[in-house]
């Protein structure tokens, strides 16, 4: 059975093959890439950051660089929480955390005038500020995944290639 966590990348271009000798070029290890034509975000699942926010985010800030596009670090280490870190160039952007628990909600960071710029369609600072800051959770028990799902919506990233890690795609035999 697979683990309810998981990580990705999540890079604003549709160059796949440019993403590809990034990922070569700084030697972040077994990777797997997905991108679809429809969609402008290239989704990168590097195996060492399933379980590591920190690697994920040495890894974003490696690619940012390189390429020199946004780069989310997206992780779901557990179902209750939710993080991504946004790297623009090599440098760190915004930063978020969403911790649920069965008597608390806590988040920190998220720069709403940063997410409106990423949004794919005009949002407005009351909708994101709302899915950074839900409120009370009735169910907490899957709230990392709700909230990858709800950035999905929010940058156009289709769920299948932000709510899914590494271990996902080589379960299924997908990505190159």
């Amino acid at each position: 059975m697979l683990s309810d966590s998981y990580s990705n990348l999540q890079i604003l271009t549709q160059d796949a093959e440019a993403v590809r000798h990034a990922i070569h070029v700084c030697d972040i290890g077994s990777a797997k890439v997905l991108a679809r034509p429809d969609v402008k975000w290239v989704s990168v699942y590097p195996f060492l950051t399933e379980d590591d926010y920190g690697y994920l985010k040495v890894i974003a800030e490696k690619i940012a660089g390189n390429l020199h596009v946004p780069v989310f670090g997206f992780i779901v280490p557990r179902a209750s929480e939710f993080r991504y870190a946004l790297f623009q160039n090599d440098h760190l952007q915004d930063e978020y955390h969403l911790t649920a628990g069965p008597s608390s909600l806590a988040t920190t960071g998220g720069n709403i005038d940063l997410l409106l710029k990423l949004c794919a369609t005009k949002q407005s600072k009351t909708a994101i500020r709302q899915i950074l800051q839900p409120g009370q959770l009735e169910n907490y028990d899957r709230a990392g995944d709700r909230m990858a799902q709800q950035f999905g919506e929010l940058l156009a990233i289709p769920r299948a290639q932000l709510c899914t890690g590494y271990n996902h795609l080589k379960w299924a035999q997908a990505g190159r």
